[in-house]
């Protein structure tokens, strides 16, 4: 089993979002962590690299990314922050990336973050590809080891730890460009296509959103089902 270290860990965060990148520093601090990256996501306010648009998205999404409809611009820029990131590990020697979102918290039963991590780590069974760090809005399933279960009809990036192989099927199956990478990694999940997994109790959770508004869904209007 490959052990995690510091040098996997990754914060996608907007780089002039300097509040929230404080905010990171102090939680992974608290949490025992003190080397790790930002890494600048892309942001649907400004242009976007065309050739990885036409790549990723295609149909109505592609329609509404176009026509900037709410949300459709920042949901688009969000997804291809994470598929950077799944190329990035695809180019290293690293045998896994732990990618944080920068609107999570570790609980305090969770901290020190690393050895709880680890032990997590040690609990999955052979052949994992995917371990969701929260809850993920997932109803409970089967147990697979202590403090992991099973991942199913569940949605988030808020914290994933994956492996090369997810990456490569992630990103052969983001070709299709319906769906955003929450849901794709949910399908693929669904599909038997990755071996999926949640930390129960969670590694990391979400903020409130009243104190933390999604940069996603801040325009007001209908949200793209995507």
């Amino acid at each position: 089993m490959p052990h995690i270290t510091y040098h996997h860990y990754r914060v996608l965060s907007l780089a002039r979002s300097t509040e929230r990148r404080d905010h990171v520093r102090a939680e992974l601090a608290a949490a025992g962590v003190h080397d790790f990256e930002f890494v600048d996501a892309l942001d649907g306010d400004g242009d976007l690299p065309e050739a990885e648009v036409q790549t990723y998205f295609t149909g109505e999404r592609l329609a509404k990314f176009r026509a900037r409809t709410p949300n459709a611009r920042y949901k688009v820029a969000c997804d291809l922050s994470h598929f950077r990131l799944m190329h990035r590990l695809l180019g290293t020697g690293l045998p896994m990336a732990l990618v944080l979102e920068d609107d999570f918290a570790v609980p305090p039963a969770s901290r020190p973050l690393l050895p709880a991590l680890r032990a997590r780590l040690g609990a999955l069974p052979a052949g994992w590809d995917v371990l969701h760090l929260s809850l993920c809005d997932a109803t409970p399933q089967a147990w697979a080891g202590p403090g992991v279960r099973l991942f199913s009809r569940g949605f988030c990036t808020l914290g994933t730890l994956y492996t090369r192989r997810a990456a490569l099927r992630a990103l052969r199956a983001a070709g299709v460009g319906l769906r955003n990478v929450d849901n794709l990694l949910l399908d693929l999940a669904l599909t038997g296509a990755l071996a999926s997994y949640l930390a129960d109790p969670p590694l990391v959770q979400p903020l409130p959103a009243a104190r933390w508004p999604s940069e996603i869904d801040r325009e007001p209007g209908a949200k793209d089902p995507f």
